[in-house]
């Protein structure tokens, strides 16, 4: 009894632990972001990584993006939906309000074939479905209110497991292709909760609950609730091991992993550690939000909270807890951290905060005083700790800790050098020393100070918006004179015995600037930024860089080895404005609050991208298929496809290609609309993603299949029938006598022909992310420029990146001539032809020596083309 007092105070004192408890980062999803209700009883996800969510107004799937809605207009038979279960062959059931139990597949919901067995049954009109179970002979297990546990096997015939006259089945478990039912028994007016397996009862138990939750720790012990309590229990040695009283009803139990989550009527989320078999408090999360229900983790890692009052939540980690105004902040906006001890010191710039890694407490008030300013100091007194300028608070010794000012015109900093004490401003410094002050304004080349690295009291290292600069004395030296980069603006200065002086600039990434040597790394060697915030190194020399997209890791050894922190793992924001670390914990400052990762426990997400396509329309109408035929009337193509991220849904970025020829296209957009279509042929349209910023390509594509039909005259039969009757036409031709030429004039006549009889083939090119189609027969000539090529038609001209080499191949022979390594013409636009030039509209184009002899029969037979 004593023990379970002691427990009891235990779990209500973690409850109220002051409010400065940092939590995870949740995203909460409710009717203004698409859910068609705030009441969620369950949530599951599905082969594809699409999430479901049962409501009171039916069931949804959320793609990171929308909310789909699935009621009764698409075949729902009841809008309230209180249990979702997946199948062994991915199908996902739906366990109505009116017990019409039905089941989504390939994307279409269907009734169970044995509804109107099972209506018949049931026992009571206010008989529903608690929990369902499939096994492998796909015989259905159901939890029912009224009639116990029913089984219906493959022919439809009902079987009761238990006395449906007294015991309401709640739940089905799976243990070792076992099932485990726990139960709530009303007899003679005394609620019991009861457990069973394998039809034995292992548990009763005779506190009132309004219903039971159940979970398996491992093949011998399983973990339960009551009404207020959870309790472990030994199925061998038949005992309670563990139980843990709360003060309020609980409202869900979910095992993920090695992690219990316990949901509590107005407290929120308690999530615990399963360590041999007992239950260790982790977090207490979402207090207030009331009641949790499931709890469900995605493939990436994302954890999903359902309740009845608030919708959905969502956050990517559970490790990265997080502080801002609602838990114990000043202000959400960060200006920076620095460690003091084993406590971190939280700069606002008028107010500082201190975080002993358990609560916030105010290091001191922001101060207004009229009296001084910031560069005139009074005589310096110490006391307590303080040292004071005149009236003025300037550093806490204690704690060098420098006092903020709301008059202030910027403090870049304090640093202590044996006794002395230096305070550094945006254009001077002040020294205190001895309980003196002394003030020292700095040559106005350097601009505005960011950073110091103190070298000894009158020996500097400055970092400034106008770069690196070194003072000694009166001596002062600019470093960009021997390295240009080191001119940039100079954010954040760090000495390190292993890597030299490090920059954090912005604009130029990072510098490294060892023995009079520097090396840049910047976005061409990986960065997600060349506009840093801040920088650290941490006692095994690893390199972290704070951004405004995030935070990266280079490793110490290998500068390619960069790891990247961001919102997508549970950061509360990615522009982070400093970082420091203490011991194993890393802490990021930012924009909207503080996040704090405990990196023994902690790796950064690599989100594994895998696409889909969603939807194929031609024409507006969808073909149901990812062969898609195309012929000479359909006017454009619409293909959609998505690759799942809950974590940072608009991080995603897609690339495709039409064709293995064809260049590569990037957008942003789930979706591409093709109004050019190639050539006739068969053409793969391959389409990939990744997540930025350093996300790899997915490994495998989404593939549709695109067949472009020639029009009827371009068949073949019909190009056999031409090409005889050409020949026939021909061949009597030189019996009459009317044709005096020889073969070349014969092919340009066949050309010709053809070109009458209405034949078009066109050019695909692509010009600024478009492609372009351009009618051969309009093509004048084609003149190159090293790796371009300008392409002159009736009226426009069109420059496009390619070789001469590839445009030749690309146009028919027939059609086009190679009259100079820089020029291809299109013979019947030629005007006049002469031994070393052609005119084509007034335009002289030259003939190379080399090219003369494929000429020959041109200018032997005419010297007007254009007839």
């Amino acid at each position: 009894m004593k023990k379970t007092i002691l427990l009891t105070c235990w779990v209500i004192l973690i409850s109220f632990i002051g409010k400065s408890q940092p939590e995870p980062a949740f995203v909460n999803y409710d009717v203004q972001h698409g859910l068609p209700s705030s009441e969620v009883y369950d949530a599951l996800e599905d082969e594809n990584g699409y999430m479901w969510f049962a409501t009171d107004r039916g069931v949804v799937r959320f793609d990171g993006y929308e909310f789909e809605l699935y009621n009764q207009d698409r075949g729902l038979s009841d809008n309230v939906v209180f249990n979702l279960y997946r199948d062994f062959k991915n199908r996902i059931w739906m366990l109505p309000y009116n017990r019409q139990i039905c089941y989504l597949e390939d994307g279409k919901i269907k009734e169970y074939k044995y509804n109107h067995i099972l209506k018949k049954h049931l026992s009571r009109r206010l008989n529903y479905f608690f929990s369902i179970y499939l096994d492998q002979d796909e015989n259905l297990f159901l939890g029912t209110n009224c009639d116990g546990l029913l089984k219906i096997d493959q022919k439809g015939k009902i079987s009761s497991l238990s006395d449906h006259n007294r015991e309401s089945i709640q739940g089905i478990l799976q243990v070792d292709n076992q099932y485990l039912t726990y139960r709530n028994t009303t007899e003679r007016g005394l609620h019991t909760n009861d457990v069973y397996f394998n039809e034995q009862k292992i548990q009763a138990s005779e506190r009132p609950g309004i219903r039971l939750n159940c979970e398996a720790l491992n093949p011998t012990l399983i973990c339960y609730s009551l009404l207020k309590d959870v309790v472990i229990y030994d199925i061998d040695g038949q005992q309670v091991l563990h139980r843990i009283p709360f003060s309020e009803r609980i409202t869900s139990l979910t095992r993920i992993g090695q992690q219990l989550f316990v949901g509590i009527q107005h407290e929120g989320l308690y999530i615990f550690d399963i360590v041999q078999g007992t239950l260790h408090l982790n977090l207490h999360t979402l207090k207030g939000k009331t009641p949790a229900g499931k709890v469900t983790r995605d493939k990436d890692g994302g954890y999903w909270v359902a309740t009845t009052e608030h919708g959905i939540f969502y956050t990517p980690n559970l490790e990265v807890r997080n502080l801002d105004v609602t838990n114990g902040l000043h202000r959400n906006y960060i200006k920076e951290i620095r460690r003091s001890g084993e406590q971190l010191l939280i700069n606002y710039g008028d107010h500082i905060d201190r975080w002993d890694g358990n609560r916030v407490s105010v290091e001191t008030t922001s101060l207004d005083i009229e009296s001084g300013s910031v560069n005139k100091y009074f005589d310096v007194r110490e006391e307590n700790c303080h040292i004071y300028s005149g009236l003025k608070k300037v550093i806490n010794v204690c704690s060098k800790t420098i006092y903020p000012y709301k008059r202030s015109t910027g403090t870049t900093g304090v640093r202590q050098f044996g006794k002395s004490w230096l305070i550094f401003h945006k254009s001077c410094y002040s020294l205190f020393k001895n309980g003196k002050s002394s003030l020292h304004f700095l040559d106005p080349a350097i601009g505005q100070v960011e950073d110091v690295l103190i070298l000894d009291t009158n020996h500097f290292l400055i970092g400034a918006h106008n770069g690196l600069f070194e003072l000694n004395g009166k001596h002062l030296k600019r470093f960009a004179t021997e390295h240009q980069s080191l001119g940039s603006r100079i954010v954040r200065l760090v000495r390190s015995s292993k890597h030299g002086i490090i920059c954090a600039t912005r604009g130029n990434g990072m510098l490294l600037l060892k023995k009079g040597k520097l090396r840049q790394i910047g976005k061409k060697e990986g960065l997600i930024s060349n506009d840093l915030t801040d920088l650290f190194v941490d006692q095994d020399h690893h390199i972290w860089i704070a951004s405004n997209l995030g935070l990266q890791k280079i490793d110490a050894n290998d500068f390619q080895k960069i790891d990247y922190y961001s919102s997508k793992d549970g950061f509360i924001s990615n522009e982070i404005t400093s970082i420091e670390m203490i011991g194993n914990r890393l802490y990021a400052a930012t924009k909207r609050g503080l996040s704090i990762v405990d990196l023994h426990h902690f790796h950064p997400k690599k989100h594994d991208s895998h696409i889909k396509i969603t939807r194929v329309a031609l024409n507006g109408k969808e073909t149901g298929s990812k062969i898609i035929n195309v012929y000479p009337e359909d006017h454009y193509l619409d293909l959609s496809f998505l690759s799942i991220n809950y974590a940072a849904p608009h991080q995603v970025e897609y690339r495709y290609q039409i064709g293995d020829h064809e260049e590569w296209h990037y957008t942003r957009e789930q979706k591409i609309k093709i109004e050019n279509f190639p050539e006739a042929g068969t053409y793969f349209i391959r389409i990939f993603a990744r997540n930025l910023p350093d996300g790899d390509w997915s490994p495998l594509p989404a593939v549709a299949q695109l067949i472009v039909h020639p029009p009827f005259y371009q068949t073949w039969t019909f190009r056999i029938a031409i090409v005889t009757i050409i020949i026939l036409i021909i061949y009597g031709g030189f019996k009459l006598k009317l044709f005096r030429y020889d073969r070349h004039v014969q092919q340009e006549l066949l050309n010709r022909i053809l070109k009458k009889m209405g034949r078009k083939s066109y050019l695909i090119i692509s010009i600024n992310k478009k492609r372009i189609r351009i009618d051969q027969s309009k093509i004048k000539y084609i003149q190159s420029f090293k790796d371009y090529c300008e392409i002159h038609t009736e009226g426009e001209k069109y420059l496009h990146r390619s070789t001469m080499k590839k445009m030749e191949e690309q146009l028919p022979s027939f059609a086009f001539i190679r009259v100079h390594r820089s020029f291809l013409v299109r013979k019947d636009k030629i005007d006049a032809i002469s031994r070393d030039h052609l005119i084509i509209e007034q335009t002289n184009i030259p003939i190379g020596k080399t090219y003369r002899e494929d000429l020959k029969h041109l200018e032997n037979q005419f010297s007007r083309m254009n007839l």
